[in-house]
């Protein structure tokens, strides 16, 4: 729901299902997304996923969503993340927030990662374990 929505705001998204491919995308590519999207909150190991995804911090804007069942604020804090998001998170509100943020820096590509369905209760209806990572084309 989240990726349509996005798409249906003209901006380019692409998703994976695993992180290991979004993380393939962006060591191969030239030009660097300008917002990385990642919902680790399903994630069986999220304390390795965050510590993958920083080392990007550098050089790609990171949002990320994490549950508090696997995560604490905490934890969290100083791996250089722009924006971390604790589930339930509004679908809406998070297509305004992304919306805001790259109108405002509209160079490069947009990205996003993870299960956009699994963003908000009751609107993934799947396996909890599945993530979906979105990342630029």
């Amino acid at each position: 729901m989240l990726r349509a929505q996005l798409l249906e705001e003209g901006l380019d998204v692409a998703a994976y299902d695993r992180l290991e491919d979004a993380l393939d995308v962006l060591r191969s590519s030239f030009a660097l997304p300008n917002l990385l999207l990642a919902d680790v909150s399903s994630s069986d190991h999220p304390a390795a996923d965050l510590d993958a995804l920083a080392t990007w911090t550098p050089k790609v804007p990171m949002w990320i969503i994490a549950s508090r069942q696997s995560l604490s604020e905490d934890h969290v804090r100083g791996f250089g993340f722009d924006r971390v998001l604790f589930r339930p998170v509004d679908v809406g509100w998070l297509v305004a927030e992304i919306e805001e943020r790259v109108n405002r820096y509209p160079a490069g590509d947009f990205s996003l990662a993870p299960s956009p369905e699994s963003l908000a209760p009751g609107l993934h209806h799947g396996s909890s374990s599945r993530k979906r990572w979105v990342m630029p084309e």
